[in-house]
């Protein structure tokens, strides 16, 4: 891996993190997901259109991907909501994001990728310390350390990152090198994520509140930014 891959890892890692920290300290919910996903689609939406009218096309195939995406990010959020909603944040998120590694990379190795010595030493530390995070003390281990209220959205979450990372991975094969195309296709995902999240948030009585003020926008713009910023830097070192 080159040191600028490993630097735009560490970006959108930190970026990521960052973002949902935030979430949590604000207790924001599903419908501050949705208006994320507006704002991002709003802003980019012309540079998308221009981009498919200069020539520089996306193949078909990668718009199914991208529409796939926004469908399993719709899963990803409203995980993401209930999980800290329900859960502890030191406990939701590393698992929540860790563990998909270990999926990621078992499907890399079907796919003929075999990981080095180093990575997979990697892999199992972080295993380990996903076995750890959810113990009160290491003297104790109780069932309901493991299994509980936020348990079922942390496994919604880890199976949803899995599902998204790994059409990415496709979708970032087929679309033209550089920077840009790796922006439109995030843009992309977060337009298609709108109406899935959307329903979903119906579905399950979540308050789909408008904003109320500025403040509010701000807040929105900057989770925006953030959210835009990890999964741009996350699609371009795929390239």
């Amino acid at each position: 891996m080159s040191w600028l891959a490993i630097a735009l890892v560490l970006l959108s890692a930190a970026i990521h993190a960052t973002w949902n920290l935030l979430a949590h300290s604000q207790k924001f919910n599903g419908a501050m997901f949705l208006r994320i996903s507006l704002i991002i689609g709003l802003f980019g939406f012309i540079p998308v259109v221009m981009g498919e009218l200069r020539g520089d096309k996306f193949p078909l195939s990668v718009w199914g991907w991208a529409l796939l995406t926004g469908f399993l990010q719709c899963f990803y959020y409203l995980g993401l909501t209930m999980g800290y909603r329900l859960g502890n944040f030191s406990v939701v998120y590393p698992i929540g994001r860790a563990l998909p590694i270990l999926f990621l990379a078992l499907i890399d190795v079907s796919r003929g990728r075999v990981l080095s010595s180093l990575g997979w030493l990697g892999i199992t530390l972080v295993i380990i310390g996903c076995m750890i995070a959810p113990l009160k003390s290491l003297k104790t281990v109780k069932l309901s350390d493991y299994w509980n209220k936020a348990t079922v959205w942390i496994l919604i979450i880890m199976f949803s990152t899995v599902a998204y990372t790994t059409v990415d991975k496709l979708a970032a094969e087929l679309i033209p090198t550089g920077a840009g195309a790796a922006a439109r296709y995030s843009v992309l995902q977060s337009i298609f994520t709108i109406p899935f999240l959307w329903v979903a948030l119906k579905l399950r009585g979540e308050p789909i509140e408008e904003q109320k003020g500025l403040a509010d926008w701000k807040w929105s713009i900057l989770f925006a930014l953030f959210v835009f910023g990890s999964y741009w830097f996350h699609i371009s070192r795929k390239k």
